[in-house]
């Protein structure tokens, strides 16, 4: 699990990009030197994975010095995190005090050496795409599991119907557990992954990029003097089914990360994303599934209520009507119906351009997610 972002933040920038890394990093240099106020759904997630926030002494004295998490409206600094945006800015990262930090905090039982940081490689890869609703929707291929799995679901609907999305997540998930970690069995037949972060943008010039990046919940050690956790994507059962004691070695971890762009049939180009582990999968199908099936808005297709099936069981926010509701749990015996939007179901992050250039943006506020036009 090489840490593999900063490259791919290099190679899009030396492809695309207008303005210096310098600038691009300049304005969270300054937040994190200067601080930010702690909202509230940050004092939520602080304290949601405090154990892993205090597993260490050096984590403990960054998020709770006092003994007690950052409360709401503190002000919270990170001047380490800073000087690592500050090498990164110059273009440095595996090769600099950052790469030598990572490998030198694992001790005697780590497994990531210089060489995996120095011969890790971008790989540009074709999406996978499918067609819904008359929309090309672009996914995140193999080995990302995501891709194939939302496929495979899609192609069993083509109405935006909660007992029939429950129906479909459910064969997926079936078909999932059935072929083990070789998703491309998947593809040899018809088609019928906390701690994520998703970013969706687009410009008046219809250049759109949809990036999501994970440190699933950390993994309780900073790397000593630069202020961040390495994942702990290793021990998450969705990601790496084989467990810490038998993973696969010298390959691309799988990811349910799906970054996805969306060429509408009316000419917009919607760019979409979510955080949630394993129920990245079901909140990126019914939103597509809303927006490009049913005609939905893009704000509408998201502030949708959600379900999730895994297993045999069925989570679901409960605002599907009573009827529907009935029946969803008659399906499914196995169940859990949650009062309000929960994070749990993911934070569908988009943004769209239409074809006459209008922008549209919808941030989720399940992960209290946010919209941003920049003149």
């Amino acid at each position: 699990a090489t840490p593999g972002f900063f490259a791919g933040i290099q190679t899009l920038h030396n492809a695309y990009a207008t303005m210096g890394l310098g600038d691009l990093f300049s304005p969270v240099i300054h937040a994190a030197r200067e601080g930010i106020a702690i909202t509230p759904f940050q004092h939520y997630l602080f304290n949601v994975v405090r154990p892993i926030l205090t597993a260490s002494e050096p984590a403990r004295g960054l998020f709770a010095p006092e003994g007690a998490m950052p409360a709401i409206g503190d002000l919270f600094k990170n001047s380490d995190l800073a000087d690592a945006f500050e090498i990164m800015s110059n273009g440095a990262f595996t090769d600099s005090e950052i790469g030598n930090a990572i490998v030198a905090g694992q001790r005697d039982s780590g497994n990531l050496t210089h060489r995996d940081l120095s011969t890790y490689e971008v790989v540009a890869r074709t999406p996978f795409v499918v067609q819904t609703g008359g929309s090309k929707i672009h996914l995140n291929p193999l080995p990302a599991a995501s891709g194939v799995l939302i496929g495979h679901a899609l192609d069993q609907l083509n109405i935006c119907d909660p007992l029939a999305i429950a129906r479909a997540l459910h064969s997926t998930d079936k078909a999932r557990r059935e072929v083990g970690s070789d998703l491309s069995k998947l593809l040899s037949t018809p088609l019928r992954q906390r701690g994520t972060t998703h970013i969706s943008i687009i410009d008046q010039a219809g250049n759109a990029c949809s990036v999501t990046v994970s440190n699933g919940e950390g993994n309780g050690e900073l790397v000593d003097g630069f202020g961040f956790m390495l994942n702990n994507i290793l021990g998450e059962e969705d990601v790496n089914p084989h467990g810490t004691r038998d993973w696969p070695t010298n390959v691309r971890l799988s990811s349910m990360m799906c970054p996805t762009l969306i060429e509408a049939a009316d000419g917009a180009i919607v760019a979409l994303g979510s955080g949630g582990s394993s129920r990245i999968r079901s909140a990126m199908l019914q939103v597509m599934l809303h927006h490009c099936a049913e005609g939905a808005s893009l704000a509408d297709a998201v502030e949708a209520p959600r379900l999730h099936i895994e297993g045999n069981h069925l989570d679901f926010e409960g605002f599907f009507g009573n009827r529907l509701t009935g029946e969803l749990c008659k399906l499914f015996p196995d169940h859990r119906s949650w009062s309000e939007p929960n994070m749990f179901f993911g934070g569908v992050h988009a943004a769209r351009l239409d074809a006459m250039g209008n922008f549209s943006g919808i941030g989720d506020a399940r992960r209290a997610g946010a919209v941003v036009h920049v003149e």
